[in-house]
């Protein structure tokens, strides 16, 4: 289950812990514990830090972006596979799992 919530994170996308657990068939506390696992593991990093930091103009400059002003919100989490994620998530995708 956790290769499948790095294949969803892999997808890219913006989703809710509710909509990711609606389509792995989870509740959002598990979603919630085994992301926490995945980003203890090395796999995947919050990176809403590095978005909100690259966008000096607080967002204001992503007029383009589905969630504009979205990752000014400290409580947003995003989430980003690390080079250790991408590599299992590559390797998943190459074996047809």
């Amino acid at each position: 289950m956790l290769r499948e919530l790095l294949g969803r994170i892999d997808s890219g996308g913006f989703a809710t812990l509710d909509g990711i657990a609606r389509d792995l068939g989870l509740g959002p506390r598990e979603i919630a514990q085994m992301l926490a696992k995945l980003e203890e593991l090395g796999f995947i990093e919050d990176a809403a830090a590095a978005l909100r930091s690259a966008c000096p103009d607080g967002c204001a400059g992503c007029a383009g972006c589905a969630r504009s002003g979205a990752c000014a919100d400290e409580s947003v989490k995003v989430w980003a596979l690390t080079n250790k994620g991408r590599r299992v998530a590559k390797s998943d995708r190459g074996s047809g799992s």
